[in-house]
């Protein structure tokens, strides 16, 4: 297994803030039959309302992975060897068979195009193992409540942000992409509207904040475990279960 991370350039982690969105599923886990009981797997899938307002926050967010897609897509095309063990690719290859975009459209089952008059949406994943959750979560009054994800885990309709962290660029069976898991979040039961400390921009700056495509470093050499290696990581593991789990929808 392999994987590729990416850093901003000054060595720090990717980090970003969502926009206010509406999550139908919630904090959810992958569907039974890919449910592992020992070791459980939540996710947020947002929909990306207003992904075609430029000046809205959804907007901004939605051209911002949109922007980052396009950086790994042009880090693959330019390390074929390195990345797929082939001497040159196509960015239409990249795009049509092997890349797994980081928003995404439903698909019309009779024609087989995306459905982009609809909003896309987006996936993250929510840490949680020894039985504990790994994310801090905040009320309005900035007020830790992390624990509060035992009463709201399961899928049900609420309205979230979040402060996301790059997980990596994950590559399995031929296909590549790029996983983020929750650092922070804040959300609302009922649609209704890492670190411990609050960190959440307010609305002004967080609009100026995602317009601000981040200055990339693409690291693509480390990590890298091949068939005749026996050595593996628990962060690559992780990171492609992530994978393996957005792939599924």
């Amino acid at each position: 297994m392999k994987s590729v991370y990416i850093n901003q350039s000054d060595g720090s982690p990717l980090l970003l803030q969502t926009p206010w969105m509406s999550s139908y599923s919630g904090i959810s886990l992958p569907p039974p039959e890919y449910a592992d009981p020992d070791k459980p797997k939540y996710s947020v899938n947002w929909s990306v309302d207003g992904f075609d307002d430029t000046q809205s926050d959804a907007g901004a967010f939605y051209q911002t992975l949109l922007n980052i897609d396009e950086r790994i897509l042009h880090e693959a095309k330019n390390n074929p060897m390195e990345w797929f063990r082939k001497r040159s690719v196509s960015v239409d290859v990249l795009k049509s068979a092997m890349f797994n975009p980081q928003v995404k459209f439903r698909m019309d089952k009779e024609t087989g195009e995306e459905m982009t008059h609809s909003p896309p949406t987006f996936k993250a994943s929510v840490p949680y193992y020894d039985h504990q959750w790994k994310c801090a979560v905040f009320d309005a009054e900035k007020n830790k409540h992390t624990e509060k994800l035992d009463e709201v885990a399961g899928g049900q309709r609420m309205q979230m942000r979040a402060i996301l962290q790059c997980k990596c660029i994950w590559f399995v069976s031929g296909r590549f992409g790029c996983s983020w898991k929750i650092l922070q979040l804040e959300f609302q039961e009922n649609d209704n509207g890492g670190q411990s400390v609050y960190s959440f921009r307010q609305e002004s700056e967080q609009t100026k904040m995602i317009q601000e495509t981040p200055d990339l470093n693409i690291e693509s050499n480390v990590n890298i475990v091949i068939e005749e290696v026996v050595e593996e990581t628990e962060e690559i593991d992780d990171c492609v279960d992530d994978c393996l789990d957005s792939d599924l929808e």
